[in-house]
């Protein structure tokens, strides 16, 4: 649970941790096609200082159909494209080589309905999630993507 109080810009919002005053930062609400999405961004103050950043999306019983464009941490640039159990992603790298794959979804979380997990072509553990606005891949924690996001604009 969080507390929240104005920020020190007009546009952000201060949030705390009840149970752990040294998880606090800034968040700030975008409006994205006319939804609000949740963004926070920064370094925290409990060692070992990660630096985090969080997207949240409208949760959705469903998960619906997206065709996304954009980035990812890699430098690549190209699709994400998600339906109830299926993604897929073509991505042009920097070093204009053209990867993709397409994986098989499943809900890794009885609690967060629209959360998809998938394992990539190398065995590699990803989460996604979607609202038909934007759609957002991370890495898993451990392994060799933590650390990766991916995220689109729905076309």
């Amino acid at each position: 649970m969080a507390e929240a109080a104005l920020g020190a810009t007009p546009d952000a919002w201060a949030i705390t941790n009840v149970n752990d005053p040294l998880d606090a930062g800034n968040i700030y609400i975008a409006r994205v096609a006319g939804k609000n999405v949740y963004l926070s961004a920064g370094t925290t103050l409990k060692s070992p200082n990660d630096d985090v950043f969080r997207i949240g999306l409208a949760e959705s019983a469903t998960c619906p159909v997206s065709k996304s464009s954009g980035g990812d941490t890699s430098g690549s640039w190209g699709t994400l494209d998600f339906d109830a159990t299926t993604y897929s992603t073509v991505v042009a790298r920097s070093d204009a080589t053209v990867s993709g794959f397409t994986a098989n979804l499943s809900s890794p979380s009885a609690s967060i309905s629209n959360l998809r997990a998938f394992t990539g072509p190398s065995a590699e553990h990803y989460f996604g999630t979607q609202d038909s606005t934007l759609s957002v891949v991370v890495g898993a924690r451990a392994g060799p993507v933590a650390g990766y996001m991916q995220i689109g604009l729905t076309r």
